[in-house]
């Protein structure tokens, strides 16, 4: 009888919470731009007041290495976490395999809403956009309702 008492607490302290909300996740990347220009990076131009905001509040990479010399493979890695020779994207011409499991697929697969924002015309007509519950890539056509939900996408994290 004493022991009911004891477990009593014991017991509710084990019972099943609610799970975690899944992570947020942005990804930022960037074409032919030197680190030093930005402010997060030692830069005192001023230039990037809002990647240093972002980069002072997640993972800033001191070191990245691409492991082509080209925008297309190197972003295939990214987002497969494979080689270029592995996925086989290995110029800007070449489009990413639909077999390819990308990172947006693999969030998507967790129930994890992702969206893509980019001005590269290819990346959605080469695969590296796939799997992205949400793509934005006219930039003419929609640079203000784009800023606004990119803004209003991270303003939520």
């Amino acid at each position: 009888m004493l022991l009911v008492p004891l477990l009593v607490p014991l017991l509710a302290a084990c019972r099943q919470s609610e799970p975690p909300p899944p992570p947020r996740v942005v990804l930022v990347t960037l074409d032919t731009v030197r680190a030093d220009h930005f402010g997060c990076y030692g830069s005192g131009l001023g230039c990037t007041p809002n990647l240093d905001r972002l980069a002072m509040h997640g993972v800033r990479f001191a070191r990245a290495v691409a492991p082509m010399p080209e925008t297309m493979p190197s972003h295939a890695t990214l987002m497969t976490g494979r080689s270029p020779l592995s996925h086989g994207t290995t110029c800007n011409y070449l489009a990413l395999s639909d077999e390819a499991a990308t990172l947006a697929e693999l969030l998507g697969g967790a129930d994890v809403a992702t969206g893509a924002f980019f001005n590269v015309m290819p990346f959605d007509e080469q695969n590296v956009a796939q799997g992205f519950s949400t793509r934005f890539n006219d930039l003419s056509a929609l640079e203000q309702t784009l800023y606004a939900d990119a803004k209003k996408m991270l303003n939520e994290l």
